[in-house]
């Protein structure tokens, strides 16, 4: 059974769904508001008519969409001169003015074939104004239909579902209006619970505030309790210190902090005996130990695992912060960044061979220097001019100045 009609851009349609209700459904409305545009579309999805005038004036394609009860889609669309069928997501084409063979099989419309198949009758979809089913036909063609008894045994049976669906209907109908009949009673009856709203609200109300009464009762009690508690304890207070009022004041003590610290010592000492004591007990049944063996090579492999543990965990921690980052970019032509290495590394070469030659020269000037000083201190007058060498000068380049005579 047909549940729903789609109409897209379909004569005088732009989106039209037509949702049929079970059994009987009438379409009614004044002239010209496109009543047998909806019938023409059930026959052009169901025979594959393609005229002119079924396309929309403006629109590229129309479309017409039928969905059956049992949950089948079936889309018939008219696009520059070319028909396609969709059925079921299953798309049909190149029809040349035939329908797909799956069609009918979902659809359940088909054209009634006469037994020397030589005739078709629409046994399903009448155009408007056509008579009753073959009353405008000869008598012939009549005969040849209910001649295909199973054909005319379909509609016999149509006729019988039809009627037993009108009859349950209105056995449904007699029930809802028993069922009407009973809810209006049952309406009546709660009429007066309106009335009680207004009162429900006022005990509502008061039983709110008897709540918050009876908290505020219960706090008062707690606050009682805990007075009449450190009533009772002033009043103790009070005694106790008339009773210590009549004592004479306590001699003054001694400094007893070395003998606290004397006594903590002691017990500290008593508990450790006592400890012993117990630990002697139980390993007393004990056996001797087994001889050990030497265990360094037992300590060896402890520290090897050791580190390779905590290899592990570092190899780890660095795959998880790997992890996070973004692939290394594609790195660019390196023979500029590798010549540029190299020659920074045959520079680097060649400052390191200045600097040991720097740190020869400096090493040997400071034994030079060293020299001087020692033969300054032998020889301090020039021997030439008798005056007094100065180391300092001929550090600095001056050398010595031999003094006029």
């Amino acid at each position: 059974m047909i549940r729903s009609i789609t109409l897209i851009n379909f004569m005088s349609h732009v989106h039209t769904r037509l949702d049929l209700a079970d059994g009987l459904t009438v379409l009614a409305g004044p002239n010209n508001v496109g009543k047998s545009a909806v019938v023409e579309a059930v026959l052009a999805l169901c025979h594959n008519d393609h005229n002119e005038f079924m396309v929309r004036h403006g629109a590229k394609e129309c479309r017409v969409v039928i969905e059956t009860c049992d949950g089948h889609v079936i889309e018939w669309k008219r696009k520059a001169g070319t028909v396609t069928y969709t059925i079921d997501g299953q798309e049909f084409g190149r029809l040349k003015g035939s329908v797909p063979e799956k069609l009918h099989e979902v659809l359940r419309l088909p054209l009634v074939r006469s037994p020397d198949e030589k005739e078709f009758f629409d046994v399903h979809v009448a155009q408007q104004k056509d008579p009753i089913f073959l009353l405008d036909q000869p008598g012939r063609q009549a005969a040849t239909f209910f001649a295909s008894s199973s054909d005319a045994c379909l509609l016999m049976q149509m006729q019988k579902l039809q009627r037993q669906n009108v009859a349950d209907q209105r056995s449904e109908d007699k029930h809802l209006d028993l069922d009407i009949k009973e809810l209006n009673e049952h309406l009546a009856a709660l009429e007066p619970v309106e009335a009680l709203e207004s009162r429900f609200a006022d005990v509502e109300t008061a039983y709110g505030q008897l709540v918050e009464h009876s908290a505020q009762i219960n706090l008062l009690g707690n606050h009682i309790a805990q007075l009449v508690r450190r009533q009772q304890k002033a009043a103790l207070e009070a005694e106790r210190a008339r009773a210590l009022a009549e004592l004479p004041a306590p001699p003054e003590q001694a400094d007893i902090e070395a003998l606290h610290t004397l006594i903590d010592k002691i017990r500290t000492a008593v508990a450790n005996i006592e400890r012993q004591k117990g630990l002697a007990g139980a390993l007393g049944a004990l056996p001797l130990p087994p001889e050990l063996e030497d265990p360094s090579r037992l300590i060896e492999i402890a520290v090897h695992l050791a580190r390779r543990e905590c290899a592990v965990a570092v190899a780890r921690a660095r795959a998880k912060a790997l992890s996070t980052l973004t692939p290394a970019p594609a790195l660019a032509d390196t023979a500029a960044l590798e010549n540029l290495s190299q020659r920074l590394l045959e520079a680097q070469k060649a400052i390191d061979q200045q600097q040991f030659q720097l740190e020869t020269i400096q090493a040997r000037l400071g034994q030079v220097e060293d020299e001087i000083v020692a033969w300054v201190e032998k020889h301090p007058t020039c021997p030439t001019c008798g005056a007094r060498i100065q180391p300092d000068k001929i550090f600095v380049g001056r050398g010595h100045v031999h003094a006029k005579a």
